[in-house]
């Protein structure tokens, strides 16, 4: 019969199912040790380049415990083509870890060009999944940004998002309270991050939300908000790692200098250290290699 390449049919589903029974690709599940993953990644030919990082990340959660069983398989074309899967199997090797993992053989060769091609499942999803609410747009990438504080090589996970979120909710929704609307390069992620961890420090709340009222506003505006609102309006809006921290290190200047009531004197340089620092900073791993 002539290699199953379309997953779409016309007619009756009964007939055609009958019809392309023993051109179906295999599935089953399988425990998979670091000697046969290099087995299984020596069939990797033509995959897209490998991000070391990336391994490192999923490395990262399975040394953390964060990776659980799911219904993503490690696939092989009908050419025995490794066509999915590489990163999960690199990061076994360097946990030199072994899993359980379901593998599909048998695919259209086809399938690689559409493989991770469709809509992705973005961190909102996540949190209202695991039932974290929020009244505000984008809490995900506020967590996201509180977590990394001043260190932006620290990336999260799904689960580790979702367990900040649980910690942390009261702080990240009042970062969300304290505009009306989004602005364009104002009301940055950033900078509700720095609002969400000076809360958890214990700011007052009355002066958090005078600040956010200022910058938001342009109204009856103090020296450091001004010159943080200047930057901000005037700042291109760049979402490179640079940008955003920058931005999130003038904003805890500002709102340092707000906070204890001092004027701007000469430039907004941003801080150099974490002024509001959170448990969570000291429980941040680190892959070392």
């Amino acid at each position: 019969m002539k290699k199953l390449t379309s997953a779409l049919f016309n007619g009756s589903s009964t007939e055609y199912m009958n019809k392309i029974q023993d051109s179906l690709p295999s599935a089953k599940w399988e425990a998979i040790n670091p000697a046969l993953a290099h087995e299984y990644l020596a069939k990797n030919n033509n995959n897209r380049r490998l991000r070391p990082a990336t391994v490192s990340f999923y490395a990262m959660a399975m040394k953390m415990g964060q990776w659980y069983l799911t219904h993503q398989a490690i696939a092989f074309d009908n050419e025995g083509t490794l066509i999915d899967g590489q990163y999960r199997l690199n990061a076994l090797i360097k946990e030199n870890k072994s899993g359980v993992f379901l593998v599909v053989r048998g695919l259209p060769t086809e399938t690689r060009t559409v493989c991770d091609q469709m809509l992705k499942r973005q961190g909102d999803d996540a949190l209202r999944w695991a039932g974290e609410a929020y009244k505000g747009s984008c809490p995900s990438s506020v967590i996201r940004r509180m977590a990394m504080g001043m260190e932006w090589d620290y990336k999260i996970s799904t689960p580790e998002l979702i367990q900040i979120s649980k910690e942390y909710h009261e702080c990240v929704q009042f970062a969300l309270s304290c505009f009306p609307s989004n602005m364009a390069h104002v009301t940055t992620a950033s900078v509700k991050a720095v609002l969400a961890r000076a809360y958890c420090n214990k700011e007052d709340e009355k002066e958090l939300r005078r600040f956010s009222e200022e910058l938001y506003s342009g109204v009856q505006i103090s020296s450091p908000v001004a010159r943080l609102r200047d930057y901000l309006i005037k700042s291109p809006g760049v979402r490179a790692a640079v940008s955003m921290r920058e931005v999130y290190a003038k904003c805890e200047q500002a709102l340092d200098l707000f906070l204890k009531n001092k004027a701007m004197v000469g430039k907004l340089v941003g801080t150099v250290t974490e002024l509001y620092p959170l448990p969570l900073d000291q429980e941040k791993y680190r892959d070392q290699d």
